[in-house]
């Protein structure tokens, strides 16, 4: 008998090691000063309101502290992390009393945290992040707010998640206005002994190549953009083009229709190219702050041509999400007499910000998304629906999509079907076959 209770004492010990095997490596006490001062020493502050998750519930962890204490209520969520790879952690706390100084318990927060994590966190490619959230007037409502770490990981099946920012005049890239823009000086090439263009010929590592383009109005096979722009008669437009390998011949399609329309210039207000960073690495991609945007009036072909080179230069990414979303709102918010907003986007690219899809609502401007390539990513039809803007592909406009969506039609895009069925979202690929009914009906 007692070498059975024996026996059952060791399978007790072993389940308690495999369930919670980070309880072992937090009594490890001791921490390491010069790894917790220099993750203080690169972490951004931020004072909001409250701090706002993340729509999806995958891509990030909550470490749960009380309001006043540093020890970890959850520690097991954190054995999710053991496979993953971190690139952001955000320290939330409560700024109450407003006047409290709470550096001594969020540097044991990071302690406590490192008694778990002690070789993760010092990966110099984590963002990190304190929010104080000061929206509280007694102890009542702080006790209710989130404390804590939030731990964003990657990589994952689903997009980047990564928490919601609220983007501020602090942020410089918003209060430059239009007519800051600096003067470009025109460059000088001599394009006259350069080879006509051609898929195998063309570079668009320079920018003599953009010249190029709208001298010789080169429109490659896929002429999505050139068509799009044909068909429909937008005016006074703030155009966001995805400015990353994949999407350069397209976006450059925009020169030709500058050059064959020129008459028409003032339905073309500005341009912001975005690159998802400006060559940033994964870990320094934080949400609403990724960077890499490029802005240009569109009255100069010059200035046109420049952001587009140095978006081209600077844009290096190592990853295929793309800050869309981001790039929409800043856009808009310095550019805001534009009448329309078009977005040139890359169809097979996930959106990385979707969360911000909430901030970019409250602006109440319709997204005209043009896609192009022929893989399409859901994001974008529900950044159109939920914008109450449009979808356009190289011959096809799907327009007032949310409205029939709405009354219970069936929406094609592409080669998707599109239908809302008990408050969600229904997506399914067309065939062929359904394509040949479809045309001997409209016969």
């Amino acid at each position: 008998m007692g070498h059975l209770q024996g026996f059952k004492h060791i399978i007790k010990l072993i389940a308690l090691w495999v369930t919670f095997p980070l309880v072992v490596e937090a009594q490890t006490p001791p921490a390491n000063d010069e790894a917790i001062d220099e993750i203080l020493q690169r972490t951004q502050k931020f004072q909001i309101e409250k701090y706002q998750f993340p729509i999806a519930d995958t891509g990030y962890v909550k470490l749960r502290m009380a309001f006043d204490k540093f020890e970890a209520i959850n520690p097991k969520v954190l054995a999710r992390l053991r496979k993953q790879k971190i690139f952001a952690i955000d320290l939330v706390y409560t700024q109450f009393p407003k006047k409290r100084s709470f550096d001594k318990l969020n540097r044991k927060r990071l302690v406590n945290l490192q008694q778990y994590l002690p070789r993760k966190i010092q990966d110099t490619e984590i963002a990190w992040r304190h929010f104080g959230q000061n929206s509280c007037n007694t102890y009542a409502e702080a006790y209710q707010l989130f404390h804590g770490l939030v731990v964003y990981f990657y990589p994952l099946k689903d997009t980047i998640n990564a928490p919601f920012v609220v983007i501020g005049a602090d942020n410089p890239e918003l209060v430059l206005k239009p007519d800051t823009l600096p003067a470009v000086a025109k460059p000088k090439y001599d394009l006259t002994n350069l080879p006509l263009l051609d898929a195998q010929n063309i570079d668009y590592s320079h920018p003599r190549t953009f010249y190029q383009i709208a001298q010789q109005k080169y429109l490659p096979e896929d002429s999505t953009v050139f068509k799009v722009f044909e068909r429909n008669r937008w005016d006074s437009m703030l155009v966001v083009v995805d400015w990353t390998g994949s999407m350069y011949h397209h976006g450059a399609q925009l020169l030709v229709w500058m050059e064959v329309f020129h008459q028409q210039k003032n339905r073309l207000r500005n341009f912001v190219f975005f690159n998802d960073g400006d060559g940033k690495t994964l870990g320094e991609k934080i949400m609403g702050q990724t960077g890499g945007l490029h802005y240009a009036s569109a009255q100069s072909l010059d200035v046109v041509i420049d952001a587009m080179h140095k978006a081209e230069k600077s844009g290096k990414g190592d990853d295929t999400p793309e800050n869309d979303i981001e790039a929409l709102i800043k856009g808009v918010r310095r550019f805001p007499d534009c009448k329309e907003v078009i977005l040139i986007a890359d169809a097979s690219s996930q959106i990385r910000d979707y969360p911000l899809l909430k901030e970019l609502v409250r602006l109440k401007r319709p997204i005209r998304v043009i896609l192009c390539g022929k893989e399409m990513m859901p994001d974008y039809i529900l950044l159109a629906y939920y914008t109450n803007g449009s979808l356009h592909t190289i011959d096809q406009d799907v327009t007032e999509m949310q409205t029939k969506l709405r009354n219970g039609e069936e929406v094609e895009v592409g080669n998707t079907l599109v239908k809302i069925k008990k408050k969600r979202f229904h997506m399914k690929l067309t065939s062929p076959r359904y394509k040949k009914r479809k045309r001997r009906r409209k016969k």
